[in-house]
């Protein structure tokens, strides 16, 4: 039988779905975060699979991350003295991770669109990822 129970330490996974939308009149991109998923790794899960386990609305964790400034910290590596508290760091896209899906008709993940293997769908998230940054680039030359 599959246990609802997890520990924390097993949740080594979050998703962070976000809008990008470009203003033209100000001539900068912005980055809306609307929701952040909890995933259950697939070596975690007794089906091997990755598993949502929740999800939860981006201001509502930020407000949570404010509300416990000494708990909910972004350890800056390079600079001891400038930690931040996790929302800003998630607002400032201090992050780093691998691009899983992106607006298709299908609605698909990356994975799903390249299952020959996992090292295609790697290689394809790591060139939508080339394909964004070229794009927002390109938003400057003209």
């Amino acid at each position: 039988p599959e246990s609802d129970e997890f520990s924390p330490r097993d949740l080594s996974i979050i998703e962070i779905k976000e809008d990008w939308f470009f203003d033209k009149i100000r001539s900068k991109i912005y980055h809306d975060i609307h929701v952040i998923s909890l995933i259950l790794p697939a070596d975690k899960n007794p089906a091997l699979y990755e598993k949502p386990i929740a999800s939860f609305r981006f201001k509502d964790v930020a407000n949570l991350f404010y509300s416990m400034p000494e708990r909910a910290i972004w350890f800056n590596e390079r600079n001891m003295a400038k930690h931040l508290n996790m929302a800003d760091a998630l607002i400032l896209r201090l992050f780093n991770g691998v691009l899983v899906k992106i607006a298709n008709p299908a609605d698909n993940r990356v994975v799903d669109i390249y299952a020959n293997s996992r090292r295609q769908a790697i290689i394809a998230s790591q060139q939508l990822e080339h394909q964004l940054v070229e794009f927002e680039n390109q938003l400057w030359e003209y």
